[in-house]
């Protein structure tokens, strides 16, 4: 019983000293080329799989997300979850940890599926061809959708290169009109979520791109 209670206790300290060193700090985006800033709103990028790729080799991680299907936010007190049928990223306060899912699922019970705003994959409709069959065309429009104290518009394009990720360029406009626009997004999963306890929900938006499962989390905070 006490061996037992020892590797309890050595197994938690283990799993907190790997979730601090693991953790990926929120960076603030200041200037970039894919996000454009003119709001008032401060962006943060929480995960992004192509950049953290060399430092979590260091760390014996695996970020080989494979395809991504789709991806649904859950929370559970002050953390939210992203889930995906191949992968999960564990969002905190004080940073972001890339998990297998099916660590996630063993260990949250009894989390909330949370609803999004928007979720958005590429959409396609046939169209009946005399000489060429059952062909492919891509529905473009604008969608605007007001949400709170500012008004979100997702810009539905035709995919730039497989037809099976999303183009959808993403602008939210604060309460004065000032525009922040995500140039380079994907398939697309936009929600609120207040995991701060400020009792501000914050704006996360999440791009995924379903052939070469790369995935990509910002946060949007007044």
């Amino acid at each position: 019983m006490r061996f037992l209670i020892k590797y309890l206790i050595l197994s938690a300290l283990f799993f907190t000293l790997f979730e601090l060193k693991a953790q990926i700090k929120p960076i603030l985006i200041e200037n970039d080329t894919s996000v454009i800033n003119k709001s008032s709103f401060k962006v943060y990028k929480l995960f992004d799989e192509k950049d953290i790729k060399e430092e979590n080799k260091k760390l014996k991680q695996n970020v080989n997300i494979g395809d991504i299907a789709w991806v649904q936010p859950y929370q559970n007190a002050d953390t939210l979850i992203l889930m995906s049928n191949n992968c999960a990223v564990k969002v905190m306060p004080n940073g972001t940890i890339f998990y297998d899912r099916e660590y996630v699922r063993s260990n949250y019970k009894n989390i909330k599926l949370l609803t999004e705003i928007k979720y958005l994959e590429y959409k396609i409709f046939r169209k009946e061809s005399k000489y060429m069959g059952v062909q492919p065309e891509y529905i473009q429009k604008k969608e605007k959708i007001k949400v709170n104290n500012y008004n979100l518009i997702v810009d539905i394009k035709k995919p730039l290169g497989c037809g099976s990720c999303g183009n959808n360029p993403v602008t939210i406009k604060d309460k004065m009109g000032k525009t922040l626009l995500f140039k380079n997004i994907q398939n697309l999963t936009i929600f609120e979520c207040d995991i701060d306890n400020d009792k501000k929900n914050e704006i996360y938006v999440a791009s995924y791109d379903m052939c070469e499962g790369t995935l990509v989390v910002y946060q949007v905070v007044e």
